[in-house]
């Protein structure tokens, strides 16, 4: 199937930022009351990106310019750094002077940020059925279909295969309806245990993510994800403050580092930096840059899709710059009415609302950690809600959609997701004429429509049918090949990879047709070539390597087999025949 067509989504960001001084300018004309919020007090650090690696001699030289006592660098492969300022430096004024060296792309002063679940106001359970997958208004109050629709994306996939980081709280590394990769990252602790503390602010809170997103399926334990069959990577990330637990911009940013290293596809954030008067956060490169290094490094330049919880302030505007930042989808919350519900963060960035709880709905079903740290005294809890719950609904949906079409595009998932969403309450929501909400986004996530619009499997490998041989003459140098079988019945087009005599590889894009012919532009020698089938989502499978050798054309060559006969040729009297039986003579008579 074709990728859906291009999408209704409020415009996004520009991605990067203004160059240093025009920031710096328009800083200090700003009036105090102007001024975005803050996220935490600075750290006494910097951290900066560059354009481009910079060897030892030019950090060393910025060190000695700018009084850096060390650098360190960040996690992944992006020039992102750490410097490090003696105690007292001023790391506002730091940053502003880096941010102005010609090759720094950006500099901030490294700040505490302390990161909240997105939880709403606690309400009692309604039931222990997750109708967010499956609603049969079971108890005659909630409306029948209002659910994800999940049923039917499960006929195609289960998510395996997929690997979703779940940013939060840390995870119960010990629940047997959870399959965990590995054990993850703790950029409080600095160890690679991304486990729960029974200190922590909201420490269930990640295993109830967890499970809203990927709970094992099929086990008959528990409950069941929307992703039932991915695996989940679990970060901690979410400490106590009042314990000396802040976290950094920079500690941020190696949480996303490292779960795109570790092959994520889906990144989920079930938490905010909002504060509770709405009032909008300041432009973050260092989150941007994350969001940048997900969709550009992940899943080996497909992409990784973070998704992140609109928030439960109730606020209406663009209070977190980064929701509205290229590859990352901002959830909304929906209740088991299909009606958006009032906790939940509305505004530009907003791009789909799922289901939770809470306002007088039916709560969620979910992974709990086992005793007393968790929601409940059991292993689940029927209590879950918030946009901390949409999002991993939404996360589960863009699993199942990877493990759908694992040549899916983040841009091209992102697309087909607003699509096929469903525009519920069309008179509330007052849709736009492309398609998108303030209030909904681009509607109610729909799982099953979603994975059925991706869906796809690759072209198989072509194969050489001429030449067969290991040599071909120029003049018949016209190279064919099968059409693949392609199980979607996708229009096809071909690549080619040619390498010459001299070693040089051409990548050659022939359209529709599975023929290349080489006859003005080879030369005698020896050539490789391979042939590949491409569809709307990329390549398929790679032929057989082709190792032939061209030889010269003859100076009297027999006819050549692909070549056409002219019809004037067949017309011409017998008193042309002497005449071009002469051309093959005059002609070796002008070579000499």
């Amino acid at each position: 199937m074709a990728p859906a067509p291009a999408s209704p989504f409020p415009p996004r960001a520009q991605a990067g930022i203004l160059p240093a001084m025009r920031s710096l300018l328009a800083f200090l004309l700003l009036p105090v009351s102007a001024l975005a919020a803050p996220i935490g007090a600075p750290t006494g650090d910097l951290i900066l990106r560059f354009d481009q690696e910079p060897d030892a001699a030019r950090l060393a030289e910025l060190a000695a310019e700018h009084g850096v006592l060390d650098w360190e660098h960040r996690r992944g492969s992006f020039p992102v750094y750490s410097a490090l300022l003696p105690a007292g430096a001023d790391p506002l004024r730091s940053a502003f002077a880096l941010a102005a060296e010609p090759d720094v792309r950006w500099a901030d002063a490294d700040r505490e940020v302390h990161p909240v679940p997105d939880e709403a106001p606690v309400d009692d359970p309604l039931w222990d059925e997750e109708w967010h997958l499956e609603n049969q208004s079971l108890d005659g109050d909630s409306m029948p279909g209002a659910d994800i629709k999940v049923r039917a994306a499960w006929q195609i996939t289960d998510g395996s295969g997929v690997l979703i980081a779940v940013h939060d709280s840390g995870v119960d590394l010990t629940h047997e309806d959870l399959r965990l990769e590995g054990t993850g990252l703790d950029i409080i602790d600095g160890d690679y245990i991304g486990s729960w503390e029974a200190a922590d602010d909201g420490a269930p809170h990640g295993t109830a993510v967890a499970g809203v997103a990927a709970a094992i399926g099929n086990n008959a334990l528990g409950v069941v994800g929307v992703a039932h069959g991915a695996s989940v990577l679990p970060v901690r990330i979410l400490g106590t403050p009042a314990l000396g637990q802040p976290v950094s911009y920079a500690d941020i940013y190696d949480a996303f580092a490292f779960s795109v290293d570790a092959g994520a596809a889906v990144i989920n954030n079930s938490w905010g930096l909002i504060s509770e008067d709405c009032t909008p956060i300041s432009e973050n490169s260092t989150f941007s840059t994350a969001m940048e290094y997900a969709i550009t490094a992940g899943r080996g330049g497909l992409g990784t899709t973070v998704v992140w919880s609109a928030g439960n302030q109730g606020c209406d505007g663009l209070v977190s710059p980064w929701h509205d930042d290229p590859g990352v989808i901002a959830v909304g919350a929906s209740n088991d009415r299909d009606q958006h519900i009032g906790y939940s963060t509305i505004g530009p960035q907003l791009d789909v609302v799922a289901p939770s709880g809470g306002r007088g709905g039916q709560y969620v079903w979910t992974t709990d950690i086992t005793g007393e740290p968790g929601y409940s005294n059991g292993e689940y809890t029927g209590g879950f809600s918030g946009t901390s719950c949409s999002a991993p609904v939404v996360s589960g949906v863009l699993a199942l959609m990877y493990a759908a079409n694992p040549r899916l595009r983040w841009d091209q998932a992102e697309r087909a997701l607003c699509q096929t969403a469903e525009r519920v309450q069309p008179e509330e929501a007052q849709y736009s004429v492309a398609g998108w909400s303030r209030a909904y986004g681009c509607g109610r996530v729909d799982a099953g429509a979603a994975v059925q619009a991706v869906a796809n499997v690759a072209p198989e490998a072509p194969l050489w049918l001429h030449p067969l041989g290991p040599a071909v003459r120029l003049d018949q140098a016209v190279f064919t090949w099968s059409e693949p079988a392609d199980g979607d019945g996708d229009a096809l087009r071909y690549r080619l990879e040619v390498t010459d005599p001299d070693g040089l590889v051409t990548a050659v894009e022939t359209g529709p047709e599975p023929r290349w012919d080489a006859r003005d532009v080879a030369v005698p020698g020896p050539w490789s070539l391979r042939v590949v089938a491409l569809d709307a989502y990329g390549a398929g499978l790679w032929s057989a390597r082709q190792a032939v050798t061209v030889l010269p054309t003859p100076l009297n060559p027999a006819p050549s087999a692909s070549a056409s006969p002219d019809p004037a040729s067949c017309s011409a009297g017998r008193s042309r025949s002497s005449l071009l039986l002469l051309l093959p003579l005059l002609a070796i008579r002008r070579r000499r």
